[in-house]
């Protein structure tokens, strides 16, 4: 799909429930519209982890299902986690032996920006990532690990 193809793509929203197979769900759905608006793989990726993390603080935290929506801004992928919770995401300070609490970290280093809004019942945590301008490159690999190691230093 072309960048002109892709500023006329429309906004995609799925529902997930408070289970602990929602993350899974999630990035299902993420792999999907990514697929058909013709995302480079390593973006897909990117924002099957993003979303992922958030769609899991939402169960682990929120405990509630959650509202996914994916849309493309010209070149910029929109994100958008809206859960029953009035309570905003925290950073954790982390020490590389933590089995846990990477999540919002994680988020902070894929996304380009990232932020909440309140809502009277609950909220929406949001990101945005950068679609690459050359479409036609080949995906050599995961990026995954390289960035849990900048979460971690």
């Amino acid at each position: 799909m072309s960048t002109d193809e892709r500023r006329t793509a429309t906004t995609r929203r799925c529902r997930v429930g408070c289970s602990s197979h929602a993350p899974a769900r999630a990035r299902a759905f993420v792999a999907d519209a990514g697929l058909a608006w013709g995302l480079p793989a390593l973006l897909i990726e990117s924002a099957q982890l993003a979303t992922s993390e958030l769609v899991s603080n939402s169960v682990e935290h929120a405990l509630s299902g959650v509202e996914i929506t994916l849309g493309l801004d010209g070149d910029r992928l929109r994100i958008a986690v809206r859960d029953n919770s009035r309570v905003p995401p925290t950073h954790r300070r982390l020490r590389a032996a933590d089995a846990r609490g990477r999540g919002m970290a994680l988020v902070d280093a894929l996304a380009d920006e990232w932020g909440v809004t309140p809502h009277d019942d609950g909220k929406t945590v949001w990101l945005w990532l950068t679609v690459p301008a050359d479409d036609g490159s080949v995906f050599e690999g995961s990026h995954v690990a390289e960035v849990s190691e900048r979460v971690t230093e």
